[in-house]
């Protein structure tokens, strides 16, 4: 497979995993975007870490761990686990988001931010780049939230949801929650309102000497008002960790969240058939981006070529139209009394792998959803603050239970 400059394969991912700060700059090639550059050297695992070609364990227990270059270090990838156990716990944001992300895109206002035209040139840019590139560095989609949601008075879901079609990494849990935080609704956190002082403080140099018009905006931005909702918690769900190799057949459906198959519960499994899907309706509903289709189809290739080499069987994409019935049709053709699947957390993808579900069982073919051992164990704490999660799951880290998890698959 011919890579893009910003799309690896797991081996590669797993190399740059073993990278220490001073050699991570390989990774910087003059073929990058131009915000990809030096401040977001870590966007590329980023990328890999959306489909779980390695995963955020995997990160926190190699080598250099601690010492990834750019964000890409263990306090990243414990909030990433956060972000996600929290949406899975409060489900109904997500269902909440789905009802009000069209609500105002035919405005002036959404249209001149999303457009980059606003006249703060810093946020243009942002705005302008990230439709071009796919790639934003975390840093500024917190600073382009604040101003989205405080300066321009525009609704968080709606930014959200201009961020998940474009970011090549967008990842529901992250991007909606950390929309939410900026609003001021995760939690007991205040907004978070970017001032001046600390964007001529944090943004890089070059940045600011070329984007200086409108700046003064950030000299007076206020809260916007926004109501908090009550309790959304609805408590994790209950998911098998592990299945035993039973008489039958049996095959393996991966959907695109997960494309390590090879290092979770699935491994063990005695498979007669895989198949991958390519969820081109999905893609065109939640209106991906060019370059958010392309970063997909790179990764579900890669785990195509994967899961083939482990478990000697064939593997098919499944690509396009309705991929309930694809799937139903993929396990009656292989004759298959069982087929088992990681489970799709809240977003899109869950609401796929549901009806999946149902249809499966329906049509007399046994359901099989596994989970993780390690995001189990990790996820069910997140279902209040981070510092309240991170205090919880810190001793578990430390201590290698979650490494102890992950041995135990094999």
């Amino acid at each position: 497979m011919k890579n893009h400059p910003l799309l690896l394969t797991r081996a590669e991912a797993l190399q740059y995993t073993t990278f220490l700060s001073p050699r991570a700059d390989d990774f910087c090639s003059a073929d990058l975007p131009s915000n990809a550059a030096g401040w977001n050297t870590d966007l590329r695992l980023s990328i890999a870490l959306r489909h779980r070609l390695v995963s955020e364990h995997e990160v926190m227990q190699s080598t250099a761990g601690e010492k990834i270059f750019g964000t890409c270090n263990r306090e990243a990838m414990l909030e990433r686990i956060y972000w996600r156990g929290y949406l899975e716990s409060h489900p109904k944001i997500w269902q909440d988001f789905q009802t009000a992300r069209e609500a105002g895109k035919n405005s002036s206002e959404y249209q001149a931010v999303v457009e980059g035209r606003t006249g703060v040139s810093l946020m243009d840019f942002f705005a302008a780049d990230l439709v071009e590139t796919g790639c934003l560095p975390k840093q500024a989609r917190v600073w382009f939230a604040s101003f989205w949601i405080h300066a321009c008075g525009l609704r968080w879901e709606l930014g959200a949801d201009f961020m998940l079609q474009h970011m090549l990494d967008g990842d529901p849990a992250e991007e909606v929650l950390t929309w939410r935080w900026v609003a001021g609704l995760h939690e007991d956190s205040p907004p978070f309102l970017l001032s001046l002082k600390r964007l001529l403080r944090e943004c890089p140099d070059e940045l600011l000497a070329r984007h200086q018009q409108g700046l003064e905006v950030f000299n007076h931005v206020r809260p916007s008002h926004v109501e908090k909702e009550g309790s959304l918690h609805t408590g994790f769900p209950v998911i098998r960790t592990s299945v035993r190799n039973s008489d039958g057949r049996i095959g393996i459906w991966l959907p695109e969240n997960d494309l390590s198959p090879e290092t979770s519960p699935l491994k063990n499994i005695n498979a007669c058939a895989v198949s991958l899907s390519r969820t081109n309706d999905m893609w065109i509903t939640q209106r991906y981006s060019k370059g958010r289709r392309r970063a997909v189809n790179f990764a579900l290739r890669d785990a195509a070529v994967r899961a083939n080499q482990w478990w000697e069987t064939p593997t098919q994409i499944l690509s396009g139209g309705n991929q309930v019935e694809k799937v139903i049709a993929w396990a009656q053709s292989r004759r298959l009394d069982k087929v088992a699947f990681l489970h799709t957390f809240v977003g899109p993808l869950a609401e796929l792998s549901d009806q999946v579900e149902r249809r499966l069982r329906t049509s007399k073919i046994e359901c099989r959803r596994l989970i993780r051992p390690e995001d189990l164990l990790l996820m069910l704490p997140a279902s209040g603050s981070f510092g309240e999660f991170r205090r919880t799951v810190g001793p578990l880290i430390a201590g290698g239970v979650a490494k102890a998890s992950i041995a135990s698959q094999t």
